[in-house]
């Protein structure tokens, strides 16, 4: 069966999800091919249960596991039903692509001697970042039956924006270690706003503002690589920034939308430019009025600040070096 194509209208009976495209899967099923084999090789022989669970950016649930005996004598092999593990390997592969889930586990149980352990791993930003593993005492056979603990997955609520392309559903992401937050987009724009917490441009040393780019477009930090916003199959880049100093209702509530461009470097036409705003408008507004916003201006108030002030030590030498000559 042919990849979809951007363009291609949705079946009423197939979900409508963004297709990443063929580069962007062939990267994710490399990884998961190194990732598997280096989970296999950590683990070593045995028999090993694998349980996946995700949740999707249509807020639909997604769940696979399979049952892998790994021998190491004579030589490496690797035992288990075909089908249960090449749906885990697919269901991995799409968490590791990423535009399609919100949040993803996989759990592995083995059943080792004299205990079983659980080792946990959160699939996210295309990697697989470990949970504390959990080592169970075995009591009797019956031990082997418990069910495994798996990390809840919560919920999270769907935005929907009206724009002139029409309704685009955003869902946010759990924030990360840097105070930013992705929301995955559907609908008549696809693709991954990046939303974080950032200097003020009137004032660099307060965090009273908030930073919406398509994709993973900044101007401080280093970002991993992510879907940009697709409009009937076009990508585009640009950002905003949301004053708080300000009311929303006001020109100077915000700073942009800035170069609203497609990866050709051309401008977006008028439709595209007022949908973008609105989305890049309406991620940013929902960012600040997170309940746990002071803690993600915080976390992005220590990640940012060293490299600003890198830059303005480097201003400030310019101007002592441009005054003396």
């Amino acid at each position: 069966m042919t990849n979809p194509q951007p363009d291609q209208p949705a079946r009423a009976d197939r979900r409508s999800l963004p297709y990443p495209g063929d580069e962007a899967i062939t990267a994710a099923r490399r990884r998961a091919h190194r990732a598997f084999a280096q989970l296999f090789t950590a683990l070593g022989a045995g028999r090993h249960r694998l349980h996946y669970a995700a949740v999707d950016v249509d807020g639909r649930y997604r769940l696979a596991s399979a049952t892998v005996t790994v021998t190491t004598a004579p030589a490496w092999h690797l035992d288990a039903n075909p089908d249960e593990f090449a749906a885990i390997k697919a269901a991995v592969t799409a968490s590791l692509e990423g535009s399609c889930t919100v949040l993803a586990t996989l759990v592995v149980q083995t059943d080792q001697e004299p205990d079983p352990v659980v080792c946990g791993w959160r699939i996210e930003r295309g990697w697989l970042h470990g949970m504390k593993a959990t080592a169970r005492p075995r009591r009797g056979r019956a031990a082997r039956q418990l069910p495994i603990p798996v990390r809840p997955v919560r919920r999270q609520p769907v935005i929907a924006i009206a724009t002139p392309s029409g309704t685009v559903r955003a869902v946010p992401s759990e924030a990360d270690a840097t105070g930013s937050v992705r929301y995955s987009l559907t609908g008549a724009a696809r693709g991954t706003v990046h939303v974080t917490a950032t200097s003020s441009p009137a004032r660099w040393d307060q965090f009273d503002a908030v930073r919406a780019s398509l994709g993973s477009a900044s101007a401080v930090r280093e970002l991993p690589v992510e879907p940009l916003v697709r409009i009937r199959g076009r990508a585009y880049q640009g950002s905003t920034v949301r004053v708080l100093a300000h009311s929303a209702d006001v020109p100077w509530g915000w700073q942009g939308p800035v170069s609203l461009v497609d990866t050709d470097d051309r401008p977006a036409p008028e439709q595209a430019s007022q949908t973008l705003t609105a989305v890049l408008r309406a991620c940013a507004s929902n960012y600040a009025t997170r309940s746990d916003f002071a803690r993600l201006q915080l976390a992005a108030r220590r990640h940012d600040t060293p490299q600003l002030l890198k830059w303005l030590d480097a201003m400030i030498s310019y101007a002592e070096r441009a005054q003396a000559r």
